[in-house]
């Protein structure tokens, strides 16, 4: 807002470049910390001359430095301040200043084309005095710095000397500059513009001295002198902040002549421009169009070279964690602390108390400007650095979206609106926000049809070619009308307010509530653009059994808003996809409607109470949601498939056990099939177990190549032979852990091998398939192709089957303990065969779960990092086939006497001992036949020995034939 001599005629655009200020320091150069005297408002320290004028006015001062004073010479207008030594100036009488002064003022002049004319008869203009304390070159002591024609003049007077010092045009017209003043009796009279140096004057000239004003006075704005006190040579223009010291500053000091202003932006620091701000009033629209205009600007230094430099003080992931592993607490990187000052700027502005009643479209159109400062703050590339902020407890770009919408809302409520009056609407568009303000009466709401579609991509040219900027985009929201009950609210105004952000699902925070549907131990990603819908209306308490005009909140829940947002990732979700080799890989597990709950959590969180999914395809979802709020759609990710690598020496290591494994039970299968004497319900069973362990270590062998790990069909095959053949295992060890307990407790040690055989079976059978019916798009993800990389698969049908297995063998093993020494079968030659066997038995119904708990900390994620199990886990896998041959062959002695060729002798003596002494020759039983089983198993649980046996016939064995020890 500038004044001009002659308002027809105004003054021609600069022919100079714009003027360009030394870079200052607002926080320790300011004039109240480094001047004399300081007076930041004329008006407040000066009066005028006149008292009959008229009353000046005042206007923007530069910035930072609040409201300056217009004069007008045709007024006379002109400010006085008196007596003014009393103040400490000794510029009435330099003569009195022992250490010289320093001066200086800032105005604006405005002149008119006729000045640019006088170039070539500066004398012949008259005078304009700037600042006065009655000085000339006619011997009248003070100083004066006046304008004739283009050129600016300064003079200092003892009255016996004065320096005379005339400088041709340091100055902008119709902008502001700092006319600065230096003088001390050796170094002369020197000039400064906006702290540059522009003229010096060395040498003095006598006068006649003649008596300094009494009283002595300051003036701004015209000149007077003791000879001739008439006030006179008044100027036209802009007056502000008037600063002196009492000393000549040195050279390092003379940008003390500008009080701190930052002329540029560039120069400009978040803290810096708080000051300046503190000095603003925001309230007047000039003043805020200023500051809003350079916060811009400083707001285009945040992407730039200088921004994108900064290094973070955490490693890459943001886990605050140190590259030589040393843990250390997350730090704010420089780039992402300077974000944090020019949001704190930004609050700062945005204050509602800022914002002027009754604002016109024009005034809308400058206030909303704070919209392209917050579009620029939240723009995607600095993402980086606000996720940087949220690292360090601070609240990231949610605050300066909070801010923005409180302010945004305060607009809204103070726009003007008439009675009667039709719908108004205000739009501002910028690159990464939209905002839309449709003030109404609550009639016309009602009017409006069951719902308000909301952003109207029609409503004008500037929502078009937003429309068109971020290609066609078909979100929309659609808000009920009818949520008002009084019939007292049909005049009051409302207004519905939206706010549309297309990157502040890059920049925002990914906090979520714990207790909603989103998964914290999943990456989350908000897969939409943003848009925030409220109403704002004279009473903001929203309270539904309040007074009349507060909005109904119950009437929601029947008649919800509905929002449809695209897909930023446009790929289905991974719930929609079948099993088959044009399978579609998509990382994201399942899209939900989400809102931002200021309230939850010391910075707010994505919550999902209150809303419901309606419909989701591959191009975007349809939400129904019960209240008002910032809403957008929450793509849930695949929990990231991370193992710890391998330590180098354990692949090998693995291999080699798991061959020697499979060596092991190999050869115990084959001993148990080649042997008659060993086909017992023990040695079946273990030899079952002993195929299911083999099988399992193939497949573990298999799941360590490559070729199998990266195809999801030959994985999904593993997993499903590793998961059936252990988990029959598992069982196996439980069936003989329970035939131990009862050949132990009740002498049964036949007849059993069916159920034996089928019920591990059959279990085994029914989890493989449930697996295969209810989790197919789960298996083969794990990438170490066991089952599935999610713990629930896992969980329940292999490691709770396997526990409840290993319980009931350690229960039944515990009591074989405590029972062995009383154990049923007391025939020595039958105790020896099967007490040794379950001796084994009991030592593998622990190891077998000891193997699978490592296992269970190796594939269940119980924990945030790896507990390093997975090579004890391999290790004791692999040696599964030794225990088993150690366990259940080595320590049998039925197994060890067909390794050494004792089982036909064994039979000869079991037959022998049953037989009460007859020859062996003559009894064609054998052990282990029909007719012995019976007899063994005729035998009552209470018998200890047969009925009245026969004395024991001696045995001779045949000549050369030695009997060993039994």
């Amino acid at each position: 807002m500038h004044l001009y001599l002659d308002p027809d005629n105004p003054p021609p655009p600069p022919t100079e470049p714009p003027v360009e200020f030394l870079d200052a320091n607002v926080l320790e150069q300011a004039y109240d910390k480094t001047s004399t005297i300081h007076m930041p408002s004329l008006e407040q320290f000066l009066t005028l001359t006149d008292d009959t004028v008229p009353d000046i006015k005042l206007t923007p001062g530069p910035f930072g430095f609040g409201y300056a004073v217009t004069l007008k010479s045709e007024y006379t207008q002109c400010l006085k301040r008196s007596p003014y030594a009393s103040s400490g100036d000794c510029t009435f009488d330099p003569a009195t200043c022992t250490e010289g002064f320093s001066v200086g003022i800032w105005y604006r002049a405005n002149f008119s084309y006729a000045y640019f004319h006088t170039v070539h008869a500066l004398h012949k203009e008259p005078k304009r005095y700037v600042l006065s304390t009655g000085g000339d070159t006619d011997g009248h002591p003070g100083i004066a710095i006046y304008h004739q024609g283009l050129a600016l003049t300064g003079i200092v007077s003892t009255g016996d000397t004065y320096w005379k010092l005339e400088v041709l045009g340091p100055f902008a017209n119709a902008d502001w500059t700092n006319v600065g003043m230096r003088w001390d009796s050796e170094n002369g009279l020197e000039l400064y513009a906006n702290a540059k140096k522009v003229g010096h004057s060395h040498s003095s000239k006598p006068s006649s001295r003649k008596q300094p004003l009494d009283p002595n006075e300051i003036l701004v704005g015209c000149h007077k002198d003791s000879d001739n006190t008439n006030y006179r040579h008044y100027h036209d223009g802009d007056f502000d902040e008037f600063a002196f010291w009492s000393r000549r500053l040195p050279d390092d000091e003379t940008i003390f002549f500008l009080g701190g202003f930052e002329g540029s932006s560039e120069n400009l620091s978040p803290e810096e421009f708080a000051v300046m701000l503190q000095r603003t009033d925001l309230t007047d629209p000039a003043q805020a169009q200023i500051a809003l205009g350079m916060l811009s600007a400083m707001t285009d230094q945040l992407s730039g070279p200088e921004g994108d430099s900064s290094t973070p003080s955490t490693s890459s992931d943001g886990s605050g964690t140190a590259t030589d592993g040393t843990s250390q607490a997350p730090v704010i990187d420089s780039g992402a602390l300077k974000l944090l000052g020019m949001a704190n700027v930004f609050r700062g502005m945005t204050k509602p108390n800022l914002v002027k009643k009754d604002l016109t479209m024009e005034e809308m159109e400058i206030y909303s400007d704070v919209i392209k400062v917050a579009s620029k703050i939240l723009n995607e590339s600095l993402a980086r650095k606000w996720h940087n902020t949220e690292m360090v407890g601070h609240e990231g770009a949610s605050m300066v979206k909070a801010d923005l919408e409180k302010y945004v809302k305060e607009l809204a409520l103070k726009m003007k609106f008439d009675f009667p009056h039709d719908p108004i609407n205000f739009t501002k568009t910028t690159e990464n926000i939209v905002v839309r303000i449709d003030k109404m009466k609550v009639e016309d709401m009602e009017k409006s049809g069951k719902f308000i579609v909301t952003p109207n991509y029609r409503a004008n040219n500037a929502m078009k070619e937003m429309w068109r900027d971020w290609n066609t985009p078909a979100d929309k929201v659609q808000v009920p009308s009818d949520l008002y009950f009084e019939k007292g609210c049909k005049d009051e105004p409302i207004s519905l307010v939206t706010i549309y952000y297309d990157s502040f699902d890059d920049v925002g925070p990914m906090r979520i509530e714990p207790e909603s549907k989103l998964s914290s131990k999943v990456h989350n990603e908000v897969d939409s653009r943003v848009v925030s819908v409220f109403i704002a209306n004279e009473k903001p308490p929203v309270d539904a059994t309040g007074p009349p005009c507060h909005f109904n909140l119950t009437k929601m829940i029947k008649n919800p808003l509905f929002y449809k947002m695209e897909h930023k990732q446009q790929i289905r979700a991974h719930r929609g996809l079948k099993f088959h080799e044009l399978e579609v890989t998509s990382m994201i597990y399942r899209r939900l409607c989400v809102w931002w709950n200021p309230q939850k959590d010391e910075n707010g969180t994505w919550d999902t109470s209150g809303c419901s999914l309606m419909e989701t395809t591959q191009f975007f979802s349809k939400c129904a949601c019960n209240h008002f709020g910032t809403f957008a759609i929450m793509a849930e990710h695949m929990e990231e498939k991370e193992i710890p690598p391998d330590p180098s020496w354990l692949p090998i290591v693995k291999l080699i056990l798991y061959i020697i494994s499979a060596i092991c039970l190999i050869f115990y299968v084959i001993v148990v099939v080649m042997s008659g004497d060993l086909k017992d319900q023990f040695h079946i069973s273990a030899a079952c177990l002993s195929v299911s362990v083999l099988g399992g270590s193939i497949g573990m062998i298999l799941s360590m190549q490559e070729s199998m790990q990266s195809d999801r069909h030959a994985c999904t095959a593993i997993g499903a032979l590793m998961h059936g053949l252990y988990l029959n295992g598992g069982l196996c060890v439980a069936v003989l852990s329970h035939a131990g307990f009862k050949a132990v407790t009740a002498g049964i040690i036949v007849g059993r091998l069916q159920p034996y055989l089928l019920i591990p079976s059959g279990i085994t059978l029914i989890t493989v398939g449930i697996s295969f019916i209810f989790f197919i798009h789960e298996l083969g993800t794990d990438p170490r192709c066991f089952m599935s990389w999610y713990d629930d698969v896992k969980i329940i049908l292999f490691f709770l089957p396997i526990l409840i297995a290993s319980l009931v063998s350690i229960f039944f093993s515990i009591v074989i303990f405590f029972n062995l020494g009383h154990a049923r079968k007391t025939k020595e030659i039958v105790r020896a065969d099967y007490i040794t066997f379950i001796t084994g038995t009991t030592v593998l119904s622990f190891y077998y779960p000891i193997v699978w708990l490592f296992g269970a900390l190796t594939y269940v994620h119980v924990a945030e990092e790896d507990l390093g199990v997975f090579p004890f886990f391999h290790i004791l896998n692999g040696l599964m086939g030794v225990v088993i041959l150690v366990c259940l062959g080595i320590c049998s002695t039925k197994f060890k006497k067909f390794l050494t060729g004792q089982a036909k002798l064994r039979g000869q003596l079991l037959q022998k001992y049953y037989k009460g002494g007859k020859g062996v020759a003559g009894n064609k039983g054998v052990a282990g036949s029909k007719q012995q089983k019976q007899k063994l198993t005729s035998e009552g649980p209470g018998d200890s020995r047969p009925d009245s046996p026969p004395p024991p016939a001696i045995y001779k064995p045949p000549p050369g034939f030695e009997v060993k020890s039994l």
